[in-house]
Order: structure tokens, then sequence, then C-alpha cells
């Protein structure tokens, strides 16, 4: 007797909290997606999978509305249950984040903001502005996303830059960071910056808006999505 092969399970959760569910995508959705797949020369698992990284983007930024008022609610519930960070990727790691004792919100760099906080980057020894969030934490977790997303030095690299700064060396953050690594080795400190020492890997980059019109993704990059999962 033939037996036939067991089928994929409906749900699975995967290790950087996404989920891979088996669905049957509605035909208003799936035409457009079609379109979308015919304009940039992908596949529609491709096209797909930017749709979900478009609504995904949505509701990061807060906006559930359009979505009526049951995901609004669903989206204000799961926010909460995340300490307000509902962002792609792994949830929110505490121990990464850069804490301290003289600031009101407990993080380097985060500052209460009227009923939000306000998460600050120190750029070349001047402030730049990242955003203001809900939560202490998700401010706090959002810098750390943006410092390792332009590999700024981060955590005592970046404290220790802005103490030779003030000692009067000169030099960008990237060459001060440089300096601070191949000291600390030298000199047996290896250990308290070697967390957050990323010299050696390419800081990850991202896409501004371009053509396409969608998040953080232009055409060309949009082509070259998930190449390899294309069907076309």
């Amino acid at each position: 007797m033939c037996r036939s092969m067991p089928r994929a399970p409906r749900l699975v959760q995967n290790a950087d909290g996404s989920a891979t569910l088996r669905v049957t995508i509605p035909r208003p959705i799936y035409l457009v997606l079609a379109e979308v797949a015919s304009d940039l020369g992908i596949g529609v698992d491709a096209a797909t999978r930017i749709f979900m990284r478009q609504i995904a983007g949505l509701l990061e930024a807060g906006q559930a509305g359009f979505l009526g008022p049951i995901f609004e609610s669903a989206l204000r519930a799961a926010q909460s249950k995340n300490l307000g960070v509902i962002s792609a990727g792994p949830p929110i790691d505490l121990s990464k984040l850069h804490r301290s004792s003289k600031t009101k919100s407990g993080f380097v760099g985060v500052y209460a903001n009227g009923k939000g906080f306000r998460a600050m980057a120190s750029v070349e020894g001047a402030q730049q502005y990242i955003g203001t969030f809900s939560s202490a934490e998700e401010a706090a977790w959002k810098r750390y996303l943006h410092y390792k997303e332009h590999g700024l030095p981060y955590g005592e690299l970046e404290v220790e830059v802005e103490r030779w700064r003030k000692d009067g060396i000169e030099g960008t953050d990237a060459e001060l960071k440089r300096k601070i690594i191949e000291h600390s080795k030298i000199v047996g400190t290896y250990h308290i910056f070697a967390e957050h020492d990323d010299t050696d890997t390419a800081a990850p980059s991202r896409e501004t808006p371009g053509g396409s019109g969608m998040i953080g993704i232009d055409d060309e990059t949009a082509r070259k999505l998930f190449e390899e999962h294309g069907d076309a």
C-alpha cells in the first residue's frame, strides 16, 4: 500500500520570531501580487514576501487603523506585551541595551519626552535624533539597532570614544574606535569592548525608498529581493 507523504505543519514558529503559515491567498490580494511580480520581473512568492514586509513595516510604525479597530486594538496589545517593540527579527534583547544610572529612562541616549521617550545618537561628537518611542525600552532598542546598522561605536566603546575625544584625541568615530580596540588589546582591556567590537564586520545597509514606493525598497532592490525564491 502506498503511503502519502506527511503534510507540512500548518503553523511553524521560527527562531527569528517570525512564523511560517500555510494559507490560501484571497483573489484580490493574489491579483495585486501577480501584477507586482510582473512589473518587477520576480515570482509571485517573492512579491508576497515584499507585501508582507510592507504590512510589517506599517505595523512596526504603529499603523493598523487601515485594517479596522480589531487589528488596531490587537496591535496595541502586542506592543504592550513586547515592551513596545514589534519590529521584524528577534524579540528585544534587554541584555544588549546600554544602561545608565544618570538618565531617568535608565538607558544611555534615551530621554523622557512628553508621553514618549526620545532616542539620540552621538555621531562624530554631535547629537543626532533617532526618533521618539512609546517606552524607554523601545527607544533604547531602536538606538541599539541604529548603532549596529550604521557601524557606530556602541556600549563601552561609545563611552571610550567620547572620553578620548574630550582628552583632545582627534579622529572620526570609526578611527577612534579602531585605535581604542588596538590599544585595549595591547594593555589587556579588550574584554571590556569585545562584545561590541564589529570592526571586522561590514555594517548592514538599508535601502532608502525609491521608485517602487515600497518601504525601504527601491526598484532594483525589489527585483533582486528573494531572487533565489523566484519562480519567474
